[in-house]
Order: C-alpha cells, then structure tokens, then sequence
C-alpha cells in the first residue's frame, strides 16, 4: 500500500532534502528564442538507466546534441554551482559530503521499466544565454556558432563541449537513442582505466515522438472501476509525485551545500518554501480527484484522510526544521 511503503521515503525526502533548500538557475535577459522538438533518449551513466528530472530534455539545435548540464554534471558525480549574477557555472569535484548526496540523487532517479529517460515530441522555445564556464579550474568556452540555452531554468550544452571540458567520453548513439557515460569514481570502483573526451554531434537527431492512440470503440457496456483500481491509480499518481519531489528537493540540497553566502541562502531557503508549495498544491489535486471519483462510485474515501493525515505531517515537520535553518 503506498502509506506502508512510501512513509519512510517521503519523510526522508521532506525532512532531509528540505534542510538544505535550493538554488536555481536565474536568466538574463532573454535574447533571439529557438523553437525545437525534444528527443526521446535514454540516459546511461555508471550501468544505470536514468530519468531526467521532471520539466527537462534531450534536443538537437542545427545538428549539435544538447543536454541539461546540470544533470549530466550530477551523473558524472560532478558539483555544479551556478552564479546568477555573472552568468558563471562552476563543475568540479564534489565534496565528502556533496558525493554522499549525490549519491542517493542519482539513486533515486534510476529508471524502472519501458519508459524513456527524456520524453521526446515535446516543442519548447530555446534561450541563448552568453555562460561562463570553469571546469574543474579551468575557463572552458563553447565552440563559435554554439550557445547555452535556458529552458525553465535549467541549462543545456552541447553533449560534445561537456564531454570535453570534464575530460570523459560521454557516448552518443542516434541508432540506440541513448546517451551513456561513466564516471571517474565509477571506473576506479570497476577497476577500469580513464576514459578521454567523447563525442556529441547528433549528426541530425530530432526527436519527435510518434503515437497518437486510435480510438473507435462502439457502445460496449461501461464498467464500474473497482475501489482497487482507483486507488492504486491514485498511489501510482502520488509515488510520481512523490519522486519528482524527491527529485527537485534533493537537487536543491546539492546545490544549497556548496554556498556560504548568508544573504543568498536566506534566498533559498524562501524558494525550498516555494518548491514545496508547489509539490502540496499537486497532492491536493491528485486526492481531491480521487476523493471525487470514489463518491461517484459510492466507495468509502477514508482512505483520502489518511493520505492527507500523512502527508501533512511531514510537511509541517518540513516547515519547522526550514524555520529553525540558520
């Protein structure tokens, strides 16, 4: 039942991933815009299969491969620091305590199943951004013609350019539609030696997705869902939830460890209340849909309290350990 299996999970995501707050990619001001089709793609990193975060993708833009470089960076077991004020990312090699974080980031995004690591057919608009790069001390900067792109916050580079300036191969199959690489830290573990710089033009990868489910059906006999099937749709929504939460929570903690500023932490931790917002306004729309779709069966919706019942308690334990946060 998803009380009984995602209690512990969700109370760690709250209480721990809320203690370090977040910090996100701030735009400048937006220059020429670039509409493109997202491509469905699978993400490998250390034998594993990821998900992109929810909100993020894999695209093309004139031939060259982009990817979130945040993401890929975490992957890679890469800190990323972001300087809003100067347009100025940081990779390097995470901390003691960054790893272990990163760690059960990427823990928690290990991809179950059929579904892609990056959804492809998706049209989102493309803001260059003039970045700066420095990557592990060094100044790095993109290839003429190229440029980081912004969408929804989150930056995108060329598969080739990062694969470069971190000094690993990171693989780019368009047959396959994946992209996979392996870290440093993993390679040692494996006994493996260092890998150079890969490569990462898409030699023209778009991505759209195909589908469109067909729909004819005649006047058959309307079946009354089951009490099962409607809840274990409503804790299939809610474990989604939940992991995306995770997923945003835990990105915020990463990030909030690798600052010291007071002023900008303080900035923080006001966006960490946002984010989770954000995530209560969803649950309350996923069980008042549920709630509404038992009445109308006539099933018992108990079951909606004690979803309530425990997810407040875990925001409210969220909320004072944030007030308490220095």
């Amino acid at each position: 039942m998803y009380l009984q299996k995602s209690k512990l999970m969700l109370s760690l995501t709250l209480l721990s991933a809320l203690i370090f707050t977040i910090h996100s990619i701030v735009a400048a001001a937006p220059s020429a815009a670039v509409k493109v089709k997202t491509s469905s793609f699978n993400m490998v990193f250390d034998g594993k299969r990821l998900l992109l975060p929810d909100g993020q993708y894999v695209f093309a833009v004139k031939g060259t491969s982009y990817v979130p470089l945040r993401f890929v960076s975490y992957a890679l077991q890469k800190s990323v620091y972001w300087d809003a004020k100067t347009l100025k990312v940081t990779v390097s090699n995470p901390s003691k305590q960054e790893a272990v974080v990163l760690k059960d980031y990427l823990t928690n995004l290990i991809a179950y199943g059929n579904q892609a690591s990056a959804k492809g057919g998706v049209t989102i608009q493309l803001t260059p951004k003039a970045v700066k790069f420095v990557v592990n001390g060094k100044a790095k900067a993109l290839s003429n013609g190229q440029a980081g792109y912004i969408v929804n916050g989150t930056l995108y580079v060329p598969v080739r350019f990062l694969s470069e300036a971190v000094g690993t191969a990171i693989q780019w199959d368009a047959v396959k539609k994946q992209v996979s690489a392996e870290s440093a830290a993993y390679q040692a573990e494996q006994g493996k030696p260092g890998t150079g710089a890969g490569n990462g033009n898409t030699g023209g990868s778009n991505g759209g997705s195909n589908g469109g489910s067909n729909g004819g059906g005649g006047g058959g006999v309307i079946t009354k869902p089951s009490y099962e099937s409607i809840t274990a749709n409503a804790e299939s929504r809610l474990t989604a939830l939940q992991n995306s939460c995770q997923s945003a929570l835990m990105d915020i903690g990463i990030q909030y460890i690798s600052t010291d500023d007071a002023k900008l932490k303080e900035t923080l931790k006001n966006k960490g209340y946002a984010q989770l917002d954000a995530c209560t306004a969803k649950f309350n729309t996923i069980v008042s849909e549920t709630e509404t779709q038992l009445k109308s069966n006539g099933y018992s919706t108990d079951i909606i309290a004690e979803y309530r019942k425990e997810f407040n308690e875990q925001v409210e334990a969220g909320r004072e350990i944030m007030k308490g946060m220095a």
